[in-house]
């Protein structure tokens, strides 16, 4: 080989040199002076001092239905309006079927009691039929003046539970169920009455002019408390084969 090939072929040991040399300049470029890092942890810690709202970690709020499953509540249809061709349409010669169901028992009920119900309608659930004369069970859920509520929360089916939002109506059209033997109206009743008896010593004509007013008395003075002591202890009977409407509520 002569000598001026080997004067122009690249020398490859001062190559690699100068390679390691421009990245150990990097390394040194890129590292932060001690002192700089030590200036800026002092300023920090005398921002803190002043200013120690900024180094305060705010606090989620706790959503407390956060870990709250959401039901998932299912529509309960009578099975005969799957065949009805009107079914979901606009038409005014739409034929829609209620759910009806009987109540199944001689019960005497209060407030949180379970009503056995037998439907008299096959039913279907997410698609899951189920035949009439099938146990479904309600709950009382509360009392009005000469009616009881009632609601139906999930029905079992082959052993699976479904969410479900039934609400019972009477034959009335209104929702729970007519009661005319309820002790609500009972004691309504009775605070008359001791309305009544707190002017006897009165005139007959003052008597009554002034029993509106003591049995507005008589109820202002009851308290919250006795009034839900009162709804706790209401109770009522329902009849066997008394005829009830099952309707969906607040289905989106």
């Amino acid at each position: 080989m002569s000598r001026g090939s080997f004067k122009s072929s690249p020398n490859k040991f001062d190559q690699e040199r100068k390679s390691l040399d421009r990245q150990r300049k990097a390394i040194i470029e890129d590292q932060e002076d001690p002192a700089d890092i030590a200036f800026r942890n002092e300023m920090k810690m005398l921002d803190s001092i002043l200013n120690p709202g900024k180094y305060i970690e705010k606090e989620v709020p706790i959503d407390p239905m956060a870990n709250v499953k959401k039901r998932d509540v299912k529509e309960v249809i009578n099975a005969s309006n799957v065949q009805n061709p009107h079914f979901n349409t606009v038409s005014i010669n739409e034929v829609f079927t209620p759910i009806e169901g009987l109540i199944d028992e001689n019960v005497k009920v209060r407030q949180g009691s379970r009503v056995r119900i037998k439907i008299q309608n096959d039913i279907i659930i997410d698609g899951i039929s189920v035949p009439e004369n099938s146990y479904i069970y309600s709950i009382v859920t509360g009392f009005s003046a000469e009616r009881i509520n009632l609601t139906v929360k999930s029905i079992a089916v082959k052993n699976i539970i479904y969410d479900v939002d039934l609400e019972v109506y009477d034959l009335d059209g209104i929702q729970g169920l007519y009661v005319p033997s309820s002790q609500l109206r009972d004691l309504t009743k009775q605070i008359g009455a001791e309305g009544i008896s707190g002017t006897q010593d009165g005139g007959q004509q003052q008597q009554q002019r002034s029993l509106v007013v003591d049995i507005a008395q008589d109820i202002a003075r009851t308290t919250s408390k006795t009034i839900s002591s009162i709804i706790k202890k209401n109770k009522a009977k329902l009849k066997y084969n008394t005829n009830v409407i099952l309707i969906n509520n607040n289905i989106k």
